[in-house]
């Protein structure tokens, strides 16, 4: 409907235009007549200069607008034609970034990636991370105080550690943290995963390491410090192999050219992204035996919140459509290519 709209409005304006057209030496005629007879004959040359100029480029105006509806149209057929990616619906990338890499013109650029999987989690996440706001505003009343909030969990010889209350640093430190998850959950591309990926390990430290005069938080933020760094140099190491053998960080692409194993079978190095890209996921699992702990039980929910979702959501980033292809498997009748095929999402 809007597009019809634009369409018949881009149509009116050329009518208009073609009348203007017209008009307009007749228009001109009838300055130079009062010209000749004018007092002030400077400002009716301005004008009369004017609409010779407004004619002479009026045909490049007129031919411009008559190309639109033609543009208009081949842009609606292209939109209404276009698959989309997922089962609701695809945001294409919305800033270019660079263009650089071993494939003639692949890109790097932020988007974001809108199907079930992703949708599911944007709810998941977003429940969440509500129950944890509401929580937080009664755990952390007691920073409400802008001065003198006591510590009993750290002693001076004066007595309880007294500060300055946080309790805005904490929620900006929070919605920091939502905001990254977010992100994360509805990147296009692995290099945007990585990027919200440091930032909610970042979010994380300051979290765990709130109370850090309390040796027990400090500990506690250092090892979960140390723990992303140890799985962000695989994540690191896989993407660069990915970018090395398949030029793109972008799932649509990359899931393009897994579809075809027979003509992109990349073996060892698929093996390896494939390992490797996940190894921070298994920093961050709650399975893991790098799991960290937070300081104690009160803090313990600011480590649980990021892990799982965000460790689940990366796996099955990456494996959802080797799952998906495993079902189209059972079409195969042959059974040479469903061993190459088999062998390739085995590898991957």
């Amino acid at each position: 409907m809007e597009s019809q709209q634009a369409i018949t409005s881009a149509k009116q304006k050329i009518d208009e235009f073609k009348e203007e057209k017209k008009q307009l030496p007749q228009i001109i005629k009838a300055k130079k007549t009062q010209l000749i007879d004018a007092d002030d004959k400077s400002n009716l040359q301005k004008e009369i200069a004017a609409l010779e100029l407004k004619l002479e480029h009026l045909p490049e105006e007129i031919e411009t607008a008559e190309s639109l509806p033609a543009r208009l149209e081949t842009i609606w057929q292209e939109a209404r034609t276009q698959r989309w990616q997922g089962n609701l619906f695809y945001i294409f990338h919305l800033i270019n970034v660079d263009r650089f890499g071993p494939v003639s013109g692949s890109s790097a650029s932020i988007g974001f990636y809108i199907d079930s999987l992703s949708s599911l989690m944007f709810v998941m996440v977003t429940f969440v991370a509500t129950l944890i706001h509401l929580f937080s505003i009664g755990y952390m009343a007691e920073e409400i105080p802008a001065e003198n909030v006591a510590d009993h969990h750290v002693h001076t010889d004066e007595g309880p550690l007294s500060r300055r209350g946080r309790y805005a640093r904490f929620f900006m430190y929070l919605s920091l943290f939502c905001f990254s998850m977010l992100n994360l959950v509805l990147a296009d591309n692995l290099l945007q995963v990585f990027v919200s990926w440091e930032l909610v390990g970042i979010c994380s430290f300051l979290l765990i390491g709130f109370y850090y005069e309390r040796k027990s938080a400090g500990d506690a933020a250092n090892k979960a410090f140390i723990t992303n760094r140890i799985g962000d140099a695989g994540f690191i190491l896989g993407l660069l192999i990915v970018w090395g053998y398949l030029g793109t960080f972008h799932f649509e692409q990359i899931f393009s050219q897994v579809r075809h194993p027979m003509k992109d079978a990349h073996g060892v190095p698929g093996r390896l992204a494939g390992r490797i890209v996940r190894a921070d996921v298994v920093a961050e699992s709650e399975k893991s035996r790098l799991r960290v702990n937070g300081p104690g039980d009160g803090g313990s929910y600011v480590v649980l919140f990021p892990r799982e979702p965000v460790g689940e959501e990366l796996s099955a980033v990456l494996s959802a459509e080797l799952k998906n292809y495993r079902k189209r498997l059972a079409t195969v009748t042959d059974p040479i290519e469903q061993a190459h095929i088999q062998r390739h999402i085995a590898a991957l």
